[in-house]
């Protein structure tokens, strides 16, 4: 994996950059939950977003690993 990744959401208005995305540094998986696979339909990316099976590619790592660069206004949290 590379050191430094840059992420963003499709439309570019949420973007950040991960520090030191090594498997050391973090938990990749597969999440084939209901919620991601509806939230992939939902954008009309199921099968882009997901793997064949509705897998959607997770990378877990620590919040201090994360600088956002765009778009904080544009997140919210859920209760």
């Amino acid at each position: 994996m590379r050191d430094e990744v840059t992420v963003s959401c499709q439309c570019g208005a949420f973007q950040a950059r991960l520090r030191g995305t090594t498997a050391q540094n973090g938990n990749h998986g597969l999440c084939y939950c209901t919620d991601c696979q509806a939230f992939a339909r939902h954008l009309g990316q199921f099968g882009v977003a997901t793997d064949a099976k509705g897998g959607t590619e997770i990378y877990q790592t620590q919040p201090a690993r994360v600088k956002i660069t765009a778009g904080k206004d544009q997140l919210a949290f859920c209760n």
